[in-house]
């Protein structure tokens, strides 16, 4: 096999946003070579690869085909200076977003009780649809949220009424760290109890 019929099975084994992206990058730029480029995309793949949290995943996956495809700045750029930040920071929305089921009552809660007029108020009307914005894709809108619900998207959830946004996603989780300063609570050890049947023992 000759050098170019070597390089085109490279190319096939790639998926089309970084086959593109190699093309668009100037051999002569700064610190640039195709050898790094493809050596960092392989270290990349290779962190998604063994990622065990399908929303971190998809958000990992989500960042490398954006920057290949804006090419704004080279891929081995990125993972060096801003990949890392951007995965620790994603892991720590799981985190401050617990527990779940209680984020998710609340947002039920007050999706039937959203209305833009007294005289439509019905228990039994369909509640407010909340849009989930998307991970590297178009936000979608819900009409109710599952327990599998990303905790990322459900923090920056909205209502939409008009051209206003109520960040319920926000409001929930300021009203429950309010509460728990306020009052010393820890809503997380307190769900833990409620699923375990020990609340309100000695």
């Amino acid at each position: 096999m000759n050098s170019t019929d070597q390089r085109e099975t490279e190319h096939s084994a790639l998926p089309d946003f970084f086959t593109t992206y190699l093309q668009r990058i100037e051999p002569h730029t700064r610190g640039s070579s195709e050898a790094a480029e493809r050596q960092t995309y392989a270290t990349m793949r290779a962190h998604i690869d063994k990622e065990a949290n399908d929303d971190i995943k998809q958000f990992m996956g989500g960042m490398l085909s954006e920057v290949c495809k804006d090419a704004a700045m080279l891929l081995s750029y990125f993972y060096n200076t801003h990949w890392h930040d951007y995965v620790r920071a994603r892991k720590s929305l799981h985190k401050q977003v617990q527990p779940m089921p209680l984020y998710i009552a609340l947002e039920n809660i007050m999706a039937r009780h959203t209305d833009s007029s007294t005289y439509t108020q019905n228990p039994t009307r369909a509640r407010k649809t909340l849009t989930l914005p998307g991970n590297y894709s178009p936000s979608k809108q819900v009409s109710h949220l599952g327990a599998d619900t990303p905790p990322p998207l459900l923090l920056n959830s909205f209502y939409k009424f008009g051209s206003h946004h109520f960040l319920v996603g926000r409001a929930i989780k300021g009203i429950l760290d309010h509460l728990e300063e306020r009052y010393g609570l820890d809503f997380r050890k307190l769900e833990k109890a409620r699923l375990e049947g020990t609340e309100g023992r000695p």
